[in-house]
């Protein structure tokens, strides 16, 4: 393969035209044929010994065979029954077929030696051997071709159920059971070596079934949207595809060369990172992965290169819109001789949409990715450009994005020729490149980017106790990315190659936060930045918070509030929470100027928090400026609710509510709300779910926004002496006037703080000598005082309260 390099420095300055999406590309449509009375679901292939090719189709009612060797006329051989069921899928040893479902009783093998006669017989099988009686419903099933074993997954006995078929195909005998990580939904064998989904703890393993009574698993890892689906190996068996069947939905590579050491190569969604796009059933062949994208339709990517997935090949089977339901393309089979493409469609799970179910017959074009790669620096700091957003003019909707932290960018096309690479960043130049595309080969860019101006920083991190935090990480954020800045040994940090902005300092760390400070937007030295334990965001920074519903628009987003009007009535506000000194929070879409344009649409949007550990906590507390906005545009009745949502341990997963919200309102409010600790599993792990419902299909307008997200423990342990000396707090109750009585024997200068139940510092003086008094202005409430000692060591603490007549 030849790598082309070239180096840019300078700026060319003008601008592409518009992009215009291409839908469909180098996959050919030769037939379909369908069903209205039935779903589809899992289909296979089977090549007969005359060559014919034949289409093996799981339906809700049975299977169906179609002889697809004339792609342009397929035709139905014969249907099998079995008992109802969404669920069908089906694999093939030799000339037989095993088909399984979630339906009792329904697997079932099928002899194929007789086709294309309709005469094949079929028998019922229940299995034998597991202790905990027959298996009589899977929900997949796989075969080790090399090895002879079928692999049962899914099933009533809840392990993976091995079967050899060696001795006779027509009647399998039990070998043994693969429990070891749970659950598995899908999975692929190979040579005795398992690449297992499951799918409930978000777990991709590689399992030694050499041994089918004592499986060893050899490694294993958790998948970018936690609900393992799909799993296929490369032929060399050195990389393993992935499909996660939730938001955020990505094909991920990985390398499996160590299975003890599994590391990430690359991630691909077809549309916004993952969120509104679904991926279910993945398959590799030559270099190539072939997937179904549901209402996406069927997907081919270049895979020669792992790390840089590229897809050269997309056909949408999905004729309705866009959404992450389990409607659309199920599966795809790539593995005939002939290279005859086929895949399925279901209408909805249950077919609620009355819509047929679909068969396709394709012929792929063959295409090879042709690869851009590079990295962006910047020239003042040398260091990598991160969230430089890279395109170039073509109609491919899914080339492009943004350099990663380290300012390096994979992407690809489908198709030869000479294009412009576009590089844009906010507070840069413009840049053009000029590019020869190849197939197979690699064209290779580095570029540095000027800024317009520079601003120079510089300041101090300090821990809880006020000691200096060594090679901590700053992150300066803006409405256009994050720069990190890395504190030297003593916690000072100095940079004067800060591309002139706006910007609010984030730690980057979930469970750690600095305390709000103003903005930076100035040459400056900025106020010490102090680390404190907990949960805080005010969506400075992207911290992995993830978004789902089954909503076409009207989805959380993290943006600055744009503002929207309707009939005289603010539908949006037009800035962020007051409360905090960063202008981006979460919002149901961000539309401007039209009531309609990111409304939320009937349904529902969620949007769930990063994982919080609040084991140790007491009271835990959430704290949250939130808006929700509901009104009709018609006389029917408007209904709409912001839910405030805690997930129950178990699967599928029960939810507390911890408030819901329904007054409506474009003025940013305020909330405080216990967290029941006694709901929280034993290991303090949870997340917390902010649900936007609007129920009726009608002519309503809905929008929410949260902001200023805080957790807190809100319970603090009352007197705890030191042996650094006691200490008294007279009277308490107080009316905000009291007295601190140290140990007399207490000569050095001591620290008070008082902070609220949330967590926010609201008054702070320095004692000297046994008394002090102290005068204060504060509501009635409840407040937490920390006195520390000159190094920062807290020697005491207790709770106050402030009662005003």
């Amino acid at each position: 393969m030849i790598t082309k390099l070239f180096c840019y420095t300078f700026c060319i300055l003008g601008l592409i035209a518009p992009i215009c999406a291409q839908q469909n590309f180098n996959i050919e449509l030769r037939a379909t044929l369908e069903w209205p009375d039935r779903t589809l679901a899992g289909l296979w292939g089977y090549t007969a010994p005359d060559g014919r090719e034949y289409a093996l189709v799981g339906s809700s009612k049975g299977l169906i065979i179609v002889d697809v060797s004339n792609p342009d006329a397929p035709v139905q051989i014969k249907e099998i029954p079995s008992p109802e069921s969404t669920w069908r899928e089906v694999k093939t040893y030799k000339n037989y077929a095993y088909v399984c479902s979630e339906a009792a009783n329904s697997l079932q093998i099928v002899d194929l030696s007789g086709l294309p006669s309709t005469n094949l017989p079929v028998k019922q099988f229940l299995g034998n051997g597991p202790s905990n009686g027959p298996l009589i419903k899977s929900h997949t099933v796989e075969i080790d071709t090399a090895k002879g074993f079928m692999y049962y997954h899914g099933g009533n006995t809840t392990a993976t159920v091995v079967y050899d078929l060696k001795p006779d195909p027509w009647n399998p005998v039990f070998a043994g059971v693969y429990a070891n990580l749970g659950y598995v939904h899908d999975g692929f064998v190979n040579n005795d070596t398992l690449y297992a989904a499951h799918i409930y703890k978000g777990l991709a393993s590689v399992v030694d079934m050499s041994n089918k009574q004592d499986p060893k698993v050899l490694g294993s890892v958790t998948t970018p949207g936690l609900f393992t689906h799909s799993a296929w190996p490369s032929a060399d068996r050195k990389t393993l595809f992935v499909a996660d069947e939730k938001p955020p939905s990505f094909l991920t590579a990985y390398d499996i060369s160590d299975p003890t050491d599994i590391e990430e190569l690359d991630r691909f969604a077809l549309h916004d990172d993952g969120e509104t796009t679904l991926i279910h059933n993945i398959y590799a062949r030559d270099g190539f992965v072939f997937a179904s994208w549901y209402a996406d339709g069927v997907a081919i990517l270049d895979a020669h290169r792992p790390d840089n997935l590229v897809p050269v090949g997309v056909y949408d089977t999905w004729s309705g819109p866009n959404t992450i339901e389990g409607k659309g393309c199920w599966d795809v089979y790539p593995f005939f001789a002939s290279h005859t493409l086929i895949s399925s469609n279901i209408p909805a799970i249950g077919n609620t949409t009355g819509l047929p179910g679909k068969l396709f017959v394709f012929s792929p074009i063959p295409a090879r990715a042709c690869y851009v790669e590079g990295d962006v620096k910047d020239a003042c700091t040398g260091l990598g450009l991160y969230g430089v957003d890279i395109s170039i003019n073509s109609d491919n909707p899914h080339f492009g994005g943004k350099t990663n932290i380290n300012g390096v960018f994979k992407s690809g096309h489908y198709a030869a020729g000479n294009y412009t690479l576009t590089l844009t960043k906010s507070g840069y130049p413009t840049q053009q490149i000029p590019i020869n595309l190849v197939p197979g080969e690699v064209f290779e860019f580095h570029v540095t980017m000027i800024a317009f101006s520079y601003m120079s920083v510089q300041g101090k991190v300090v821990d809880y106790y006020g000691n200096p935090s060594a090679n901590t990480t700053v992150w300066l954020c803006s409405t256009d990315g994050q720069i990190p800045i890395k504190t030297d040994f003593v916690g000072n940090f100095n940079e004067d190659c800060l591309p002139s902005g706006i910007y609010h300092a984030s730690t980057g760390n979930w469970g750690t936060y600095f305390q709000d400070h103003p903005p930076i937007s100035v040459n400056s030295n900025v106020a010490t930045l102090t680390l404190k334990k907990g949960y805080y965001d005010n969506f400075s920074f992207p911290y992995d918070w993830m978004v789902d519903g089954n909503v076409a628009q009207g989805k959380w987003v993290r943006a600055k509030p744009i503002g929207q009007m309707y009939a005289n009535d603010t539908t949006n506000p037009y800035n962020d929470s007051p409360n905090d000194s960063n202008p981006l929070c979460y919002i149901t879409g961000n539309g401007a100027a039209s009531s309609t344009l990111d409304d939320l649409s009937s349904g529902a949007t969620r949007l769930s928090s990063p994982k919080l550990n609040l084991l140790g906590n007491n009271n835990p507390i959430l704290s949250l400026d939130y808006w929700l906005f509901h009104k009709s545009m018609d006389t029917s009745a408007s209904i709409a609710t912001l839910y405030i949502l805690m997930p129950i341990t178990g699967f599928p997963s029960p939810y507390t509510t911890l408030a819901s919200i329904t007054e409506s309102d474009t003025v940013w409010r305020h909330i405080n709300i216990e967290i029941p600790a006694q709901l929280l599993p034993f290991n303090g792990l949870t997340n917390l779910l902010f649900l936007v419902s609007e129920p009726q299909n009608v002519n309503h307008i809905v929008e929410a926004g949260i902001d200023a997200f805080r957790i807190t423990d809100g319970l603090v342990d009352t007197k705890q002496p030191s042996d650094m000396g006691s200490a008294q707090i007279l009277p308490n109750p107080s009316n905000g006037n009291f007295r601190v009585l140290l140990d007399p024997k207490i000569n050095e200068e001591r620290k008070l703080s008082l902070f609220d139940l949330l967590g926010k510092a609201v008054f702070e003086t320095n004692l000297f000598g046994a008394v002090t008094d102290i005068h204060i202005d504060l509501p009635s409430g409840i407040y937490v005082i920390f006195i520390r000692d000159e190094k920062g060591n807290i020697c005491y603490r207790t709770k106050i309260v402030i009662v005003k007549d």
